[in-house]
């Protein structure tokens, strides 16, 4: 509703969209089907899940635990809702990205047009979790502690990598950030196109160089990690 709302204050009607605007040629992917959707294609959706480039399972590893939480979930009466509107939310999403022309969503992370889709996909991490044995729960973290770790170098040197790289990850993030190599971002979707501008990150804004300008956001994260316990231990103490 709030979409379509937006669609008329915008354009004038809440059928017209916003790509329909751009001048002619500037995608000229969106002249297939509609607006650039046709059907989901069998290979985009391996490359969606399982691609170097984009892949859903490369870059989020634990998420291969979520269809098998959100199936426990389902088959709980009092959960049964949450887990069929995540699962078909999270599927829509992907059906989406795999029937659209420019599924690979250009300079982008990880699997674009995906993203909604992924923190209610995610859901169905925490009851395998919870019925997870010790040695499950190490290989459940460890695959979360890969995921962090190929976003962390993505935010820390960018998550807008170029098309030429086929796989991100190997060929620009590892080597960009072992050799301390930060915030490759030159341009700003504020600032006029012809503007370069030398982004920082907070550590580089008080005068930090390569690995230890990531001090200010594990420090951050120390604290927040310190908080999100001390609110389970609250938790624990009430019940």
């Amino acid at each position: 509703m709030v979409l379509l709302v937006y669609h008329r204050a915008a354009f004038g009607s809440s059928l017209h969209l916003g790509y329909s605007y751009y001048q002619a040629g500037a995608f000229p992917w969106m002249t297939h089907g509609f607006m650039g959707l046709t059907y989901p294609k069998p290979d985009v959706m391996l490359k969606l899940l399982f691609g170097c480039r984009r892949g859903l399972l490369f870059y989020g590893p634990v998420l291969a635990a979520a269809p098998f939480g959100l199936r426990l979930l389902w088959k709980n009466p009092s959960t049964a809702p949450i887990a069929r509107a995540s699962a078909a939310i999270a599927t829509y999403y992907f059906l989406f990205n795999a029937s659209f022309s420019a599924w690979h969503g250009a300079w982008s992370y990880g699997p674009r047009y995906m993203g909604a889709g992924v923190p209610l996909l995610a859901i169905g991490i925490a009851p395998v979790w919870s019925r997870a044995g010790s040695y499950l729960r190490a290989v459940l973290a460890l695959l979360a502690v890969c995921g962090l770790g190929l976003s962390l170098m993505g935010v820390s040197t960018t998550a807008q990598p170029p098309n030429e790289f086929r796989c991100p990850a190997l060929q620009l993030f590892w080597p960009s950030f072992s050799q301390g190599r930060f915030s490759l971002n030159q341009g700003s979707f504020l600032a006029p196109v012809e503007e370069v501008r030398e982004e920082i990150n907070l550590g580089e804004l008080v005068g930090l160089h390569g690995l230890p300008s990531l001090i200010p956001l594990f420090v951050f994260w120390s604290i927040a990690l310190s908080f999100w316990l001390s609110i389970g231990r609250n938790r624990e103490a009430a019940c």
